[in-house]
């Protein structure tokens, strides 16, 4: 009988370690919302900013315009206490539209259209409620660039990975104000790309970051399991 007791002993911790080891393999996903976006024009008479639209939108060189998005991200709110270690995967997402507004038409499905996303340091106190050249964010550091196809037409989400640089903005912390721009990686073909903003009334920007759960967290989900396995020995 005791040789029974110390071998269900036994097979109780190894459930036990097993669980902690499954557990941590999971992952805890943060949504990280878009603080501020909107998206600035350049024209023959200079620039503009245009803040409070409910989308965002992308061109190269349609009729002598050019125009790209921008957005920042509550990097320090949202993910306050976690560090770049505890970061397993991070995806911008954002939602493409069709055509809103002025512009060329946006890229169909099939179209190879490229997206540039180019990650910057941001001004913080350039972001304002205004719509001159004046109000919109100032950049104040190279970029760090990811490129990728799109070829799913709109009214669809777009993803790119984001997990280094997420990471980079949890290492550096205030240094970085956590801020993007998509640009039109294709000019003059008279097609663009368009996406709703933080002020639509649906499927917003955000970044989807899964991290590494708690140790208390892997803890309390093993006891839990072990205490339910001793319920089921002695009943």
């Amino acid at each position: 009988m005791e040789r029974m007791r110390k071998l269900s002993n036994l097979v109780l911790v190894m459930v036990f370690c097993i669980g902690l080891a499954s557990v941590s393999e999971a992952a805890v996903v943060v949504n990280v919302n878009v603080t501020d976006d909107g998206y600035r024009f350049e024209h023959p008479g200079g620039s503009a900013w245009m803040w409070g639209s409910t989308y965002s939108k992308s061109y190269n060189q349609h009729s002598g315009f050019d125009a790209c998005g921008a957005m920042k991200f509550d990097i320090e709110g949202a993910l306050a206490g976690y560090t770049s270690d505890d970061i397993i995967s991070a995806d911008l997402k954002f939602y493409v539209t069709d055509k809103q507004g002025a512009g060329p038409e946006a890229y169909p499905a099939g179209t190879d259209g490229i997206f540039n996303i180019k990650v910057y340091s941001m001004d913080e106190p350039q972001w304002s409620e205004g719509t001159g050249a004046d109000e919109m964010p100032k950049f104040y550091m190279d970029p760090l660039e990811i490129t990728q196809s799109h070829t799913t037409g709109f009214n669809v989400w777009e993803s790119a990975d984001f997990t280094d640089i997420v990471k980079t903005w949890l290492t550096f912390g205030a240094e970085f104000a956590n801020g993007v721009e998509i640009w039109d990686g294709i000019p003059a073909d008279d097609l663009g790309f368009y996406w709703n903003t933080r002020e639509a009334t649906s499927n917003s920007p955000y970044l989807e970051v899964n991290v590494v759960p708690e140790p208390a967290t892997f803890i309390l989900l093993g006891i839990s399991g072990l205490g339910l396995l001793r319920r089921r020995r002695l009943s």
